[in-house]
């Protein structure tokens, strides 16, 4: 069993990081990106893949490692984004989510 290690995401799996991602911190994300879906769809526009080591098996993703530094990180929480994806939730969800999108 050879298991590969990559600095970017291969080309076509961005959704499978982001479902990755989403499934990781359902318990944080579910109150503020909402549907499981529509969340995975929000978390994918948002990925920066210079943050990533991606460990593949047969070419397909069986594991992340996210990084954050002061120039970015993997999942860029931006404010505008956002509000644009999550205009009628966005009230509520921003008191549960301002610690985040603030750090």
């Amino acid at each position: 069993m050879t298991i590969e290690l990559q600095w970017t995401i291969p080309k076509g799996q961005y959704r499978r990081v982001a479902r990755t991602i989403y499934d990781a911190f359902e318990h944080k994300l579910r109150y503020t990106l909402g549907p499981r879906e529509k969340a995975i769809a929000f978390i994918t526009s948002q990925i920066n893949d210079k943050y990533v080591l991606v460990a593949l098996k047969y070419g397909k993703i069986i594991g992340i490692a996210g990084s954050r530094t002061t120039e970015g990180e993997l999942v860029e929480s931006k404010l505008i984004p956002w509000l644009r994806t999550y205009h009628y939730r966005a009230l509520r969800s921003l008191v549960v989510a301002l610690p985040f999108l603030l750090d």
